[in-house]
């Protein structure tokens, strides 16, 4: 699932600027980044910077974010298919569950690394990590 969003604000000179977010990939990363473009837009109006509003076309970081943290495990040591399973699986309900970004979890790359160790070692079990 690809989708765009477009945003637009009514400036107080009475003019449109339209802002398109792409690379979003699911409902939640559209509802995020809609949030975010709208303060974005409401702290420059409040700011007086309204002339840094303008038509424009913004990518939503979230899946580059995602890869990092995954390039990041796995630069750790992390198995791929484990460290795939995890990040889609769980970390991915975690952050919809608790509406955060790949980078407002409590969990670092290094730290994902050392639980799926622990978990492939036999230290802990899959439900244990979780």
């Amino acid at each position: 699932m690809e989708e765009d969003a477009g945003k637009l604000l009514h400036t107080d000179g009475g003019s449109y600027s339209q802002v398109k977010i792409k690379n979003l990939n699911s409902f939640s990363s559209v509802s995020r980044a809609i949030d975010y473009e709208i303060s974005r837009q409401v702290l420059l109006h409040s700011q007086g910077q309204v002339d840094q509003i303008v038509q424009e076309t913004r990518l939503w970081e979230e899946g580059a974010q995602i890869a990092e943290f995954f390039d990041a495990t796995i630069a750790a040591g992390a198995d791929v298919k484990l460290a795939t399973n995890w990040i889609m699986g769980d970390i991915a309900a975690c952050m919809k569950n608790e509406k955060v970004t790949i980078n407002e979890i409590k969990l670092t790359p290094q730290e994902l690394w050392e639980l799926i160790a622990s978990i492939k070692d036999g230290t802990i079990s899959g439900n244990i990590g979780r």
